[in-house]
């Protein structure tokens, strides 16, 4: 006690006199996770000739331990369905059931049909033998019952499997086509919105592009006049086949058609040069009588027969008549200029009359969800449904039976020949990672001292708990848990990617590397009883460590250094746990420092 007076008193001295604030004495927590490698080996007849002298009454109650085992085994299976039946039944959180322990059961049923055999020769070999022939009997019912379980329950869980695959897989393939439909409309409708607000905003703006009957239009003008009916030709082009009250039938021949009408309708060249000396006045009255004329918009102060059909009409007639006029622009300038003037008043015209009887334009170019509707709509439901059994009862009620069967009773022991019936000789085992999962929580202390502005170590001295998760204890129920318990010692060096300034930086960041070792107590419960193993643990510890202040935090890997076997032998077989530099783990740190 008085040594560790003195080292106490040794570090704190250094560390006043050092004046770092990293360096100090902490307590601290880690949580972590490991894979690990349980096994499990059912034992298996050394050889045929083998055998052992047993009473009587043990081969009853080590028929009925089987007997127990497998309605335990079966009682797992059929709680799985119950889970999954109770739980959330959203096909994506449902997963199939495994029957990975239909070989233990087929063992046990081995093993009892042996002890039955060896029974009923023992009886028969026996006088006043009626009481035990009536005991026979009934363990040949429960026999019985024990096999009508395993196929019903066997069903149910093949049944399961293949309708929520079936299910799965339905869902997924109408999901997977309605999600390809949905992406086509939301391009579709990106397209038409697109191409919708292009056409808006031409006809909005076309009101500020009016030169007057006096004045002249700019070249920027006349451009910005040509681009634009050009632009809404192309436009419109777009929008009809995407609406489908304009393309139920042909899209491209509806189109076709209403764009031919204004198109063909516009008055040619030499047309335009033999009406010689009109001015932007009479050019203007000119093509708005003409527009009347061709009926392509009858009312231009009512819109009453506005539709997609006539605005196509409509920007195909004045595309097309501007690209007859520019034709004079070399060869007559003044027919030119008064004919592009006048044909531009009454596109600013007839475009400004859209603008202030906008419903008569939405009626034309309709929003998208009035053209394309609301889109695809998903409601298959995605709620697992299937006619759950429940076999509880009926293993209840085996229970039931089997603890009414009194013990078989003979004067004499019998002779046993192990079955050569192919008893379980797999290795119950998945070398997946992370497949068998260790949890575990350590209460630590210890001291850590920086000896220049980068470098620094640390020990401590820490107490944890631990618990392996493992698919072997679903299938097998005589195991039940397995625990351990540790006492470690740990020592780190340090590296901090920044230098202290005044030993006074707000946060600290490194890395650590160092290992740590001590005693593991395992604990492996089983039916009747705990079986405790000691062992030993050197693992290698590398990871990030931040520092704010007095709390430190570090992440990080761990590697076993060194691997072990910790084996426990049962009457059924043996299970062991094998540790290797594979078996990885991760861990969370929070240390304190306190002085």
């Amino acid at each position: 006690m008085e040594h560790l007076k003195r080292c106490v008193c040794v570090f704190a001295i250094l560390s006043i006199a050092h004046g770092d604030v990293r360096d100090g004495f902490f307590v601290g927590g880690r949580f972590g996770v490991s894979s690990e490698s349980p096994s499990y080996k059912q034992n298996t007849p050394t050889s045929a000739g083998a055998t052992r002298s047993v009473s009587a009454t043990e081969l009853s109650q080590d028929a009925k331990q089987d007997i127990q085992d497998v309605l335990q085994l079966l009682k797992n299976l059929n709680g799985s369905l119950v889970r999954a039946k109770d739980g959330n039944q959203a096909l994506n959180d449902l997963s199939s059931i495994s029957l990975s322990s239909l070989s233990s059961i087929r063992t046990l049923q081995a093993n009892i049909a042996n002890i039955l055999q060896h029974l009923q020769e023992a009886i028969n070999n026996s006088t006043n033998n009626g009481q035990n022939q009536a005991i026979m009997s009934q363990y040949r019912a429960i026999v019985n019952e024990l096999q009508t379980l395993q196929t019903q329950i066997t069903q149910e869980v093949n049944n399961y499997n293949q309708e929520l695959n079936s299910q799965k897989q339905n869902y997924d393939t109408k999901h997977a086509a309605y999600e390809k439909t949905k992406q086509e409309y939301q391009g579709k409708v990106q397209a038409y919105n697109t191409a919708r607000d292009s056409v808006t905003n031409i006809i909005n703006n076309a009101p500020s592009m009016t030169c007057g009957f006096n004045a002249g239009c700019s070249s920027n003008q006349l451009t910005t006049f040509l681009n634009d009916t050009a632009a809404l030709v192309h436009d419109l082009q777009i929008l009809a086949p995407l609406n489908p009250k304009f393309s139920q039938n042909n899209p491209q021949q509806n189109y076709n058609n209403a764009y031919s009408s204004g198109y063909n309708q516009a008055v040619s060249v030499q047309t335009l040069e033999n009406l010689a000396g009109y001015s932007v006045n009479s050019a203007t009255n000119y093509f708005t009588n003409l527009l009347q004329q061709l009926n392509m918009y009858p009312n231009l102060q009512t819109q009453a027969n506005l539709n997609l059909s006539n605005l196509i009409s409509l920007a195909a007639w004045f595309n097309h008549q501007a690209d007859i006029i520019e034709a004079l622009k070399y060869s007559n300038p003044t027919q030119f200029s008064n004919y592009m003037q006048g044909l531009l008043n009454n596109y600013q015209g007839v475009f400004q009359d859209l603008t202030i009887n906008a419903p008569n334009l939405n009626d034309a170019v309709p929003p998208a969800t009035t053209a394309l509707g609301n889109g695809p709509q998903f409601s298959l439901s995605n709620q697992f449904n299937f006619p759950y059994q429940n076999f509880a009862p009926q293993i209840q009620a085996t229970y039931h039976q089997l603890n009414a069967i009194p013990n078989i009773a003979l004067p004499h022991t019998i002779q046993i020949k192990p079955s050569l019936a192919p008893l379980a000789k797999s290795i119950n085992q998945s070398s997946s990672l992370f497949s068998n999962i260790s949890y575990n929580v350590d209460l630590l202390a210890g001291y850590q001292y920086f000896f220049s502005g980068h470098f620094g170590f640390s020990f401590h001295v820490s107490v944890g708990y631990g618990y392996i998760h493992s698919p072997i204890f679903n299938s097998l129920s005589f195991f039940k848990h397995l625990q351990d318990i540790k006492i470690n010692l740990g020592a780190d060096l340090i590296y901090d990617f920044n230098t202290p300034t005044d030993y006074k930086a707000p946060i600290y960041y490194g890395v650590f590397a160092g290992v740590q070792g001590g005693n593991t107590n395992f604990v492996l419960n089983t039916n009747n009883r705990a079986l405790w193993r000691a062992s030993y643990n050197l693992g290698l510890d590398l990871g990030l460590r931040f520092q704010f202040s007095s709390n430190i935090i570090k992440v990080g890997v761990d590697i076993p250094l060194v691997p072990y076997k910790v084996n426990w032998q049962t009457d059924l077989g043996s299970f062991q746990l094998n540790r290797s530099a594979k078996d990885i783990g991760f861990f969370i740190t929070y240390e304190k420092l306190i002085f």
